[in-house]
């Protein structure tokens, strides 16, 4: 696309005539006395301008050599569309902040990190980044942070209380009597899927019931814990002065378990 520039024309755009009744070409019709329409310098300029402020409002340079410049430019404007190699070399690459899809990964996107750029985004040395890097997705926001617009929430239950801050639940029950393999039911169930963890425990007895707990709930790489519950794994033995001694089970205790919800 280039503006004319034969014999003839002028530096700058003349003054347009008063405008008159919009209408249409014909090419007139002797038996009638029809006149031709007469194609002015007023009309070609405005076809002309039209066209070329297209160029410029997508930030290309018109070149008399290059006849697709209006059709890239409608598709700059049109939206992000996938990376393309020969249009970035059409177009003298993309500019500074461009956004791109990747041509192979639906859903993925790109931002060129400088101007002129016809490199190929994910190559090496590509100057490129993810378009979404440093931020976090709305999972992730929902899963591991904690919104400041949800004021925290509690209630009780029968053996005990919770707290809730945005996804994040907090509960705390008294297990009566525990012992080698019991499955211990939480009052409210946590996020399919998940594995909430202790924050505390107090009142055991005996006071192993601590540190028994603590192996209860993470034993083999917290196989044992769901959603739902954990199930207790406590030794039989323990070190004393006297050398190993049998350990009885303890009676109470009440644990603090922290997860999503």
């Amino acid at each position: 696309m280039f503006g004319i520039d034969s014999t003839g024309a002028v530096s700058a755009m003349p003054a347009l005539s008063s405008a008159g009744a919009s209408g249409f070409f014909t090419g007139g019709n002797p038996s009638t006395g029809e006149q031709a329409t007469v194609v002015t310098a007023d009309w070609l300029n405005i076809i002309q301008s039209e066209l070329i402020n297209v160029l410029v409002a997508a930030g290309v340079s018109p070149t008399k050599s290059s006849l697709n410049q209006l059709a890239l430019s409608i598709q700059i404007m049109g939206g992000i569309r996938p990376f393309n190699a020969s249009y970035a070399a059409a177009i003298g690459g993309y500019s500074l902040g461009a956004i791109v899809s990747d041509p192979t990964t639906n859903g993925k996107y790109w931002r060129s990190t400088e101007n002129a750029n016809t490199t190929a985004p994910g190559s090496d040395g590509a100057a490129w980044v993810d378009f979404f890097s440093g931020y976090a997705t709305q999972e992730q926001v929902d899963t591991y942070y904690l919104r400041k617009d949800k004021a925290p929430t509690s209630g009780t239950f029968s053996n005990g209380y919770w707290t809730k801050t945005g996804n994040i639940l907090i509960q705390s029950f008294v297990i009566p009597s525990a012992y080698d393999g019991l499955f211990v039911a939480f009052p409210i169930a946590y996020a399919s899927g998940t594995k909430p963890v202790v924050v505390g425990i107090s009142g055991s007895t005996p006071d192993e019931w601590t540190s028994w707990l603590t192996a209860g709930i993470y034993p083999n790489g917290e196989s044992s814990v769901s959603n739902t519950g954990f199930t207790l794994a406590m030794p039989k033995q323990r070190a004393s002065s006297a050398g190993l001694v049998t350990q009885d089970n303890p009676t109470s205790a009440r644990v603090y378990i922290m997860g999503t919800v």
